[in-house]
């Protein structure tokens, strides 16, 4: 019995680090990583989130994704939206900002390192690496859901 109590800990315990919100967001968006995302690294963004808030469970089927290492949006599954001129710059602006949890880092920084701990399976990004030039009118890339990627 104690094993099974053990188990189910554990499995808390990962399904806890599954997904790293970015605290605070800006313009009413909410950015977050996840783990066992796959071989694109990217992060998600949630449009019109209470700031003071985290995610709505019911906002977490949408949204949209930005590339990490290019300026693409990242279509998969239900996650296909889009920012428009005025949100890709507030998000320029969110990511080159201090961590306010973690001060010695930028949101950005903070990004990449989430990837790389959610995703340990994944390609592993150095922590350094340029924010794109993200533009609202980017191309997208798609999930590629053949079983043999």
């Amino acid at each position: 019995m104690n094993e099974n109590i053990l188990d189910m800990e554990i499995d808390d315990y990962e399904s806890y680090y599954e997904m790293a919100q970015v605290k605070w967001g800006f313009m009413s968006i909410k950015l977050a990583v996840y783990g066992k995302e796959g071989k694109y690294p990217h992060f998600h963004f949630y449009k019109e989130c209470a700031p003071e808030k985290g995610i709505p469970e019911e906002k977490k089927a949408s949204g949209g994704c930005l590339c990490i290492e290019s300026a693409n949006y990242f279509i998969h599954g239900t996650h296909t939206e889009k920012m428009n001129p005025k949100e890709i710059d507030g998000l320029i602006a969110f990511l080159r900002k201090k961590n306010r949890t973690f001060t010695s880092i930028t949101n950005w920084e903070y990004i990449v390192g989430q990837w790389n701990d959610n995703n340990p399976d994944q390609k592993q990004l150095p922590v350094n690496i340029d924010i794109p030039d993200y533009r609202s009118d980017m191309n997208t890339i798609q999930e590629d859901k053949r079983k043999n990627k």
